[in-house]
This record gives C-alpha cells, sequence and structure tokens, in this order.
C-alpha cells in the first residue's frame, strides 16, 4: 500500500524556498568574487516564492496547517542563513546577524511552546519583507565600499531593529504572565 500526500502549489512554494535556502547559504560561504549577483538571483527567487504562496493559498482556499507552520521557518532558513554566510565572510557584522538570528530563535521558541501565535503579526510581515530588500540591495552592491553600501546597510540595520521589536511584540504576554 502506498500513501499520497497531497502537495499544494502554496506548500511546494514554501518547500522551494527550503530548499533554495541551500544553495544560497553555500554560494555567501565561498570568497568568490561574483558571488553576491549569485546570491541575489536566489534570494530574489525565495522572496518571490514567499510572496506568492500565501497569496495562492488564500486565493484558491488551500491554506494548511503544514504551509503554516513551514512558512515562517522556511523565511528564516533563507534569511538567517544568508545573514550567517554574510557575517563568516565579514561582509556585514556579526552583531546585526545575530540580532535577527536571535529575534527568529525566540519566536520560534515561542512558537513551539504555543506562547506565540504561529501566524505572523503585520510587523513580523514588514520586517520580513525589509529583510529581503535590504540582503537584496547588499547583495547588489557587495564589493563595494561606496554610499550605496553604506546606505543599504544602514537599511539591513533598521530591518534587524524591526526585528527586535517584532520579537518584543509575540515575547510580551508570555513576559505578563
Amino acid at each position: 500500500m502506498t500513501w499520497r500526500v497531497p502537495v499544494r502549489l502554496a506548500d511546494a512554494l514554501t518547500v522551494a524556498r527550503f530548499v533554495l535556502a541551500v544553495p544560497l547559504t553555500a554560494v555567501l560561504w565561498r570568497s568568490d568574487p561574483g558571488r553576491g549577483r549569485t546570491a541575489l538571483v536566489l534570494l530574489i527567487a525565495g522572496s518571490l516564492t514567499d510572496l506568492l504562496d500565501g497569496q495562492v493559498a488564500r486565493a484558491s482556499g488551500s491554506s494548511t496547517v503544514l504551509g503554516a507552520v513551514l512558512d515562517p521557518l522556511a523565511d528564516k532558513a533563507l534569511v538567517d542563513g544568508a545573514l550567517a554566510s554574510l557575517s563568516h565572510s565579514g561582509d556585514i557584522p556579526t552583531a546585526l546577524a545575530a540580532l535577527v538570528i536571535g529575534r527568529d530563535v525566540l519566536v520560534t521558541v515561542l512558537r513551539a511552546s504555543g506562547r506565540a501565535p504561529v501566524s505572523p503579526s503585520g510587523a513580523a510581515r514588514l520586517k520580513t519583507g525589509l529583510l529581503y530588500a535590504s540582503l537584496a540591495a547588499v547583495l547588489a552592491t557587495m564589493g563595494r565600499q561606496r554610499t550605496s553600501h553604506r546606505l543599504a546597510l544602514a537599511v539591513l540595520w533598521l530591518a534587524a531593529g524591526l526585528s527586535v521589536s517584532s520579537a518584543l511584540g509575540y515575547a510580551r504576554p508570555t513576559i505578563r504572565r
């Protein structure tokens, strides 16, 4: 007897984001000077799957519990993998990566314990969009010490600040208990 698990398009897009996180992280871990362009293409593809999966699920009425759980984890795999790699290579400050990754660990633990909702807050959605955009800007300006790269890093710091702010929104009810 074989088991068939229906794979909905929205869930497949979420899984694709997990898959894209692997080559994105690997490309950024290398010291190849052209890695920024390759990583940018992978990040854009991943961010498009994030944009589309929720829209497809809502439009087709095929939202699943699996999708609701996997979607934020896929975002974290893509973004946090890129941040860890960029920090490792010295392209972004370690503190910046640590803020975002630390926030993601905290929120994931709160969600897993049932102390925070699985669905993202408005601030968390804004944070994710800003992280994608600022990471794309950092990748597009890698290897340059021009104003454009410094501006991209400044926007990435802003996204990290928004990350911390959204974590407080998730943690506040737990702290009040």
